[in-house]
């Protein structure tokens, strides 16, 4: 009647005594007939006692999607959950010969240095079978794009452009691009690489662009760095909460909390 999934994964915690830690990502799924009677609850008690006393787990996490109160009584807290929304449109942009494409030539060397490469892999084979179905071109997709770490004259002559990514994930079911991963540090770079995607989602006629969690500073409109048309919301899904079990909770931060994670 109940079904539930624990994943362990690798993930590192940044602190003062301690590195590298095990986490525990899970899936919980209650046939419709069987919901409303305790089910539930009694199960992710028992998993978030098992998990703590038993596996000696440091901590867990999940995503909900069924609101923000079932989980928080449960033991988990809720952390920022706010989405940015891009509308597509063209523009144009100086250092364009700065841009190299993550396509399939390069994607296995590019995600095999990264410590959350199997979350890619199921991501982009997932993406690969329903693109047969639902994907409207047979363009050869492109995965994210990165700024070579090359001086040059930039912006206002005042900005140089350092080593940055942006990498996506195709979801032609849903007519989305979302943006799994993204490391900038200033505006004008940031919409250099916003631009690739705007012109990926304009190949397969997406209708969004879904970025988790950003860093609003870096689309600040001041001196017209960014020209984008975008809507700031609380996501009503895929809610991120954590329950930590090594010592109080008070002083935890969950950064980098991006859509790549939630697989």
């Amino acid at each position: 009647m109940r079904n539930i999934q624990t994943l362990s994964i690798d993930n590192i915690i940044i602190r003062t005594n301690s590195g590298s830690n095990r986490l525990l990502h899970h899936f919980i799924f209650t046939p419709a007939q069987y919901r409303h009677k305790g089910y539930a609850t009694k199960l992710m008690k028992l998993l978030n006692h098992k998990l703590r006393f038993e596996c000696k787990a440091k901590f867990s996490y999940l995503y909900s999607e069924v609101g923000s109160d079932f989980y928080s009584i449960l033991g988990w807290r809720i952390f920022p959950h706010k989405e940015i929304k891009f509308d597509r449109f063209s523009m144009s942009l100086k250092h364009s010969e700065l841009i190299v494409a993550i396509n399939q030539s390069n994607l296995e060397t590019i995600i095999s240095y990264i410590t959350t490469k199997p979350a890619f892999d199921w991501l982009f084979q997932k993406t690969n079978l329903y693109s047969k179905f639902y994907a409207v071109t047979n363009d050869q997709r492109q995965f994210g794009a990165m700024i070579s770490n090359k001086k040059k004259e930039s912006y206002n002559e005042k900005e140089e452009l350092f080593e940055r990514f942006i990498m996506w994930n195709h979801d032609f079911r849903g007519n989305k691009l979302f943006i799994i991963r993204f490391r900038c540090d200033s505006p004008y770079s940031t919409r250099l690489l916003i631009q690739q995607a705007i012109q990926e989602a304009s190949k397969f006629q997406f209708k969004q662009i879904i970025l988790w969690n950003p860093d609003l500073r870096l689309f600040n409109n001041s001196e017209g760095l960014n020209v984008f048309e975008v809507e700031i919301s609380e996501r009503t899904e895929s809610l991120p909460y954590l329950s930590w079990y090594a010592d109080n909770d008070d002083n935890v931060d969950w950064i980098l909390i991006e859509k790549y994670s939630w697989f």
